[in-house]
């Protein structure tokens, strides 16, 4: 997998897939990407630690999640 945002642009700009077929698509991929690496960390938590000063609403449903 590339980068990060080359890989969620390209998963995201997939027309021929619905959208949330596009995001699942894009975490199926980062998880394979991960774990071809022997990263071991939570996906929601590292998400919701990149985005949670970004969006409040964002950072209560991933607390709410957590």
């Amino acid at each position: 997998m590339v980068g990060v945002h080359e890989g969620l642009d390209a998963c995201l700009s997939d027309t021929s897939r619905p959208p949330l077929q596009r995001v699942r698509s894009f975490f199926e991929a980062t998880r394979e990407h991960y774990r071809s690496d022997g990263y071991l960390g939570c996906m929601l938590g590292g998400l919701g630690q990149e985005l949670a000063g970004v969006s409040d609403v964002f950072r209560k449903k991933i607390d709410a999640c957590l």
